[in-house]
């Protein structure tokens, strides 16, 4: 998805953020130095952790995400009027 964000909509570093999203189980410092790596990021552009169960999970799957999950935060109207734009073309496409 990153991927997608940079190379396709051109879309800056200065306004992409990322908040990892852990279970308690999970070492913050772990996920971030995994997300990291994985995104090519700097530790500049990642926002506060956040600590969550799922009410349907309740801790049955400990380790199933072992590094939690990365949720990309871009702050850009025109950008998501774009990507509707492009959905809504190729829903009418089919």
């Amino acid at each position: 998805m990153m991927r997608f964000f940079r190379e396709v909509c051109h879309v800056p570093l200065s306004k992409i953020k990322i908040q990892i999203q852990i279970h308690h189980n999970i070492s913050d410092k772990e996920a971030k130095k995994y997300w990291m790596s994985k995104l090519h990021l700097s530790d500049k552009y990642f926002l506060k952790t956040m600590y969550q169960v799922s009410k349907s999970s309740q801790s049955k799957y400990p380790h199933r995400l072992p590094f939690g999950t990365a949720r990309i935060k871009i702050n850009d109207v025109v950008l998501v009027n774009r990507v509707k734009g492009w959905i809504a073309g190729l829903a009418n496409a089919i």
